[in-house]
Order: structure tokens, then C-alpha cells, then sequence
């Protein structure tokens, strides 16, 4: 699904928590189109002082990034925004350049930096997906699944359900191992 300009501008206009709202609404009937909307309203939308808060660094450093060629969208008179992924991956290849001074530790701690950065960056745009949520919905559809064999065994017989009910413990099996 792709937005408008007149669609983002209208998502954009609400409140955070109408926002939010809508995006739930919209979960309810199709995820996938939540998270798309998700992704195309969040990117490229951080400020300054949220770059700065992401990356724990003051925002005069984000206007010295911005000086160094760090990447972001803006219009003279307007505040810039910035694609935090595109700002990480900036960053990183600045590392890579900068790396001959620093000692083994300072690396180390930096690449975690990175990471932690990309984790959030992965809960703003709504694609992590919490372990309890997504072991719940597992289970929630092998049991829909399971409901839905009374056709089935009237369709294909007793040995067939009894097939799919060990195909379906095998599986509840691999994702409780998997999760826990």
C-alpha cells in the first residue's frame, strides 16, 4: 500500500495517541498494513533532539554530523529530519574510516552502540515483534487449526487426522522449544 501525499499529510496532522488510534484500528482487520503504513510515516522522521536521544549524543553533534555528511531530508527554514537506519549506517562506515585510533574496548562498546540503535529503530518502526505476542499467536492458530479437523476427519477419515494432530504436536513441540 502507498500513501499519498494528502494521506501522510492527514496521518501526519493527528496527535500521537490518534495516531496510534488509527494504526491499531487498522491492525485489527490487516497487520501488514499497519506495519506498512508504519514504515512510511516514520521514515525519515526524526528530529535533531530524537537523533541525539537514539544515539545518546548532545545535538550539537548531530549538527557535526550533519556538517561531516551524515544523511538527512530538509528545506531551508524547516527542521531537518532524519531516516535513523540511514543515519546508523552512516555512522557505522564512520567507524569503519575512524577505527586506526581506537583501542579494542572503545570498539566493542561503539559496535554494541550500533546495535542497540538498530533494535530501536526496529521498535519504532513497528517491525519487532515482542517473543509473548508472537508465541501467543502460534498457539492461538495450531488451536484453530486443531477446531478445524472435525471437517477434515469428516472429509478424509480418522488416520488422517491423526497424521495432522502429530504434525500439529510436533510442531507446538519445535516452537515451545524454540521459545523458551
Amino acid at each position: 500500500m502507498q500513501l499519498t501525499h494528502d494521506d501522510k499529510r492527514f496521518l501526519q496532522s493527528l496527535s500521537a495517541s490518534e495516531l496510534e488510534a488509527c494504526l491499531n484500528d487498522i491492525a485489527q482487520t490487516s497487520p501488514t498494513v499497519a506495519h506498512e503504513l508504519r514504515q512510511q510515516l516514520f521514515k525519515n522522521q526524526a528530529t535533531r533532539q530524537e537523533v541525539a536521544d537514539f544515539f545518546g549524543v548532545a545535538v550539537d553533534t548531530i549538527d557535526l554530523w550533519k556538517r561531516k555528511g551524515c544523511p538527512y531530508e530538509g528545506i531551508t527554514g524547516v527542521e531537518s529530519k532524519y531516516d535513523l537506519e540511514k543515519v546508523a549506517k552512516w555512522l557505522a562506515h564512520q567507524k569503519v574510516i575512524q577505527i586506526g585510533g581506537d583501542d579494542l574496548q572503545d570498539q566493542k562498546l561503539k559496535a554494541e552502540r550500533l546495535k542497540l540503535a538498530e533494535i530501536k529503530r526496529k521498535q519504532l518502526e513497528g517491525s519487532l515483534i515482542d517473543r509473548n505476542q508472537l508465541m501467543g499467536a502460534l498457539v492461538s492458530w495450531i488451536s484453530l487449526i486443531r477446531k478445524g479437523t472435525q471437517r477434515f476427519q469428516r472429509n478424509f477419515g480418522d488416520e488422517a487426522v491423526e497424521q495432522l494432530n502429530e504434525l500439529l504436536d510436533e510442531t507446538m513441540e519445535a516452537i515451545e522449544r524454540d521459545f523458551t
